[in-house]
């Protein structure tokens, strides 16, 4: 692959001192992050979340060669082909996350060690690596985290692998970049309005990508990766489409319908069925006949969506937008960006005021580039939804960006001895302080779930199908319930929705359990309830 040079491109320097440092600090931080990544996967071997069964259920349908569910409007193709190869299962989605997390750090530390090469030093290149190692692993381990089943940290690794090209010294290699962000597309679908967006920008601050062979390279490899789901889906709707995923976000979180799933829909449904209970109640039934999904309406949003008869959704007003935003600002994007601060930024900042040299924080218009690129896909996801695990792959895009784009004046060395030590540390101690909080967290929640699943196996020991065929219908909320089924070998074929459970609940134990019989029809071996204040129950039907 042809690499457009920057003008002029760094001739390779001989190492200096600190560059030697600043290796050897490099590869302490891959080793570290191998570690972490390999305990954070073995500690959350159990955890799932709801997002993560809809990925494991896709995955599932690959294997069994089920190509007409996989390919759907809503979820990301790529993590679970993924999933699909390590064996679809919740402790191979965790080996997975850590892969991930490990093959980011080191396409950071090949980063990290070419810029080290070509670029000659100023004694600010421990600083650096410090910093750089500092916003990777928070954004791995923190933010996004190896617990969550969900294609962030396979966006993660294309970002990674996006900004090594961009701020490669010795040129960029432009077909490299474009297929990192084509395969970035098939990791996340929702990436493509930044894709946009940062083509542009990136254009605007690097005069080589204006050269029609560059833009060329460029744009092929990631149209190859768009095109590769574009038009197996656009076949299967019979009309071009760029999926349902922005259609469904803007209506759940931007008009707030009510139409997610039978927790919270309040209209009507092509799967909603009316039983009259003995004593002439009558209660709500939803059916959810494909053996596919754990768990139908969020494995399968977009089909959920299409039987939807009606619901009800809030105006988007303009005073209403500018709340959501607000919210997103303060809840998320603060959150994540305070770590960025308490990188980069900070150290670099410090570095600069600390020697009394004037810092460039942005010497290269790649760099530039980048960081805008990066503030643009934090933007994107304010405009919605903002999530600290969406947002993490930009932030260290970011991170990047300041990361090595920080130069002090021509001819000026920064900060040496003990503040360069200082200097050197804090960002590693806020890495490790951070993660360390994270997995602490993680070991306590592996816990929380026990008594749930001991109620189970408890009731599985009497059944004589065996407990991997155990069929539960949901009483209440059905998504809180994904995880654990997930964890159970359990499937969600029924529900009755939550507004309807409080007719339930009148009733004597006995003429309870007699109504769960008759809405369960004979297809659910199990009646599964979480109230409102957490607390399960579960009753056998059978």
């Amino acid at each position: 692959m042809a690499a457009t040079p920057l003008a002029p491109p760094h001739p390779p320097v001989a190492a200096s001192a600190d560059a030697r440092r600043a290796e050897t600090l490099n590869v302490l931080c891959l080793a570290a992050t191998i570690v972490i990544a390999a305990f954070m996967a073995w500690i959350t071997r159990d955890a799932v979340n709801p997002d993560g069964v809809a990925y494991l259920d896709l995955a599932r349908a690959v294997r069994d060669g089920k190509w007409s569910a996989f390919v759907q409007g809503y979820w990301s193709p790529l993590y679970p082909l993924v999933l699909a190869v390590v064996g679809a299962t919740i402790a191979t989605a965790h080996l997975a996350n850590g892969a991930l997390a490990i093959a980011g750090g080191w396409l950071l530390s090949r980063t990290l060690r070419r810029y080290l090469t070509a670029v000659p030093d100023d004694g600010g290149h421990v600083v650096r690596v410090s910093a750089a190692w500092c916003t990777y692993v928070v954004a791995a381990f923190v933010l996004v985290r190896i617990s969550a089943i969900t294609p962030d940290m396979a966006l993660l690794l294309c970002l990674v692998g996006w900004a090594g090209e961009l701020t490669n010294p010795r040129g960029v290699r432009w077909m490299a970049a474009g297929a990192w962000l084509g395969v970035g597309f098939l990791a996340k679908t929702s990436l493509w309005p930044w894709m946009l967006v940062g083509t542009v920008v990136v254009a605007w601050g690097h005069p080589a990508l204006r050269s029609r062979a560059a833009v060329v390279r460029y744009l092929v490899p990631m149209l190859v990766g768009v095109l590769a789901w574009l038009v197996p889906l656009s076949v299967r709707e019979g009309r071009p489409t760029l999926g349902v995923t922005g259609a469904l976000n803007a209506c759940w979180f931007l008009r707030e319908c009510d139409g997610q799933s039978p927790d919270v829909h309040l209209g009507s449904h092509v799967a909603y069925e009316e039983v009259v209970l003995p004593r002439g109640e009558a209660v709500t039934r939803v059916r959810f006949p494909d053996a596919t999904w754990t768990y139908a309406p969020w494995s399968d949003p977009d089909g959920w969506s299409r039987g939807v008869r009606s619901q009800s959704s809030e105006p988007l007003t303009v005073g209403r937008y500018a709340g959501i935003v607000w919210k997103n600002l303060r809840s998320a994007v603060l959150f994540s960006l305070s770590y960025l601060l308490l990188g980069p930024a900070l150290v670099l900042l410090a570095w600069g005021l600390l020697a009394r040299v004037p810092l460039r924080p942005l010497a290269r218009w790649t760099n530039a580039a980048l960081l805008l690129a990066g503030l643009a896909g934090i933007a994107q996801f304010v405009a919605v939804q903002a999530v600290t695990r969406t947002l993490a792959p930009f932030v260290l895009a970011c991170g990047v960006a300041i990361t090595l784009g920080a130069r002090p004046a021509a001819g000026r060395r920064a900060v040496a001895g003990t503040w360069r030590v200082v200097l050197t540390t804090l960002p590693l101690v806020i890495a490790l302080v951070a993660t360390a909080r994270v997995v602490r967290y993680e070991w306590q929640l592996a816990a929380l779930s026990d008594p749930y699943r001991d109620e189970m196996r408890t009731l599985s020991e009497r059944a004589s199908d065996g407990f991997k065929a155990r069929t539960v219908m949901a009483v209440g909320p059905g998504i809180v319930l994904m995880p654990l089924a997930a964890q159970l070998g359990a499937r969600i074929v029924s529900q009755v929705p939550t507004r309807h459970v409080s007719q339930l609940d009148v009733l004597s134990p006995a003429d309870r359990r007699a109504a769960l019989i008759e809405l369960a029809d004979s297809t659910a071996d199990v009646a599964w309830e979480v109230d409102r204040r957490g607390r399960s129950r579960v009753t056998g039907l059978r």
